[in-house]
């Protein structure tokens, strides 16, 4: 009994090395955040149906050829993809459809590129780096599972949540 006490009091040391309390993400740091997550799997492409989504995000107004990159639960979905909304409507040219399939969420890219991510978390936490700024979202899914990413100034995002999917014109 002993020694599983000391090998958890290492286990417990070694995870506390190196942690840095409240890093600021800077332009030099962001990549890091990048090499640390999970490695998405690209799968072949499944359409996503309205029975199995698990969460539905549009990046809707004021992105204009901005250059984004998320994550979801630490897991790298796109990296620097230029974003513009359509002022008409209100809405950039990329969406995400989720589902969950046991411990995997599995990220469909416009209906046509699917990225799996295993997840250990039953919380959802979105990372979105809006050039090079970093925006952090957990969600509640009591909420809804629409959700809608405006940008404001300073490259920073306002996240709407909702139970009913939103309208365009």
């Amino acid at each position: 009994m002993t020694k599983y006490i000391q090998f958890f009091l290492i286990l417990l040391t070694l995870s506390a090395c190196g942690q840095k309390e409240n890093e600021k993400k800077s332009p030099e740091n962001v990549n890091e955040k990048f090499a640390e997550s999970e490695q998405p799997i690209e799968s072949q492409n499944e359409k996503i149906s309205d029975e199995e989504l698990y969460l539905n995000i549009d990046f809707q107004d004021f992105f204009e050829k901005d250059k984004i990159s998320f994550l979801i639960n630490n897991c790298l979905v796109f990296k620097n993809k230029i974003l513009t909304s359509d002022k008409s409507v209100g809405l950039t040219d990329i969406f995400l459809k989720i589902k969950k399939e046991n411990a995997t969420l599995v990220v469909s890219i416009n209906d046509k590129k699917n990225i799996k991510c295993k997840t250990k978390n039953t919380t959802l936490v979105l990372t979105i780096f809006v050039n090079e700024v970093e925006n952090i979202f957990t969600l509640d899914l009591s909420k809804g599972k629409y959700v809608g990413l405006e940008k404001t100034d300073n490259n920073k995002l306002v996240l709407n949540q909702s139970q009913r999917q939103f309208e365009y014109d």
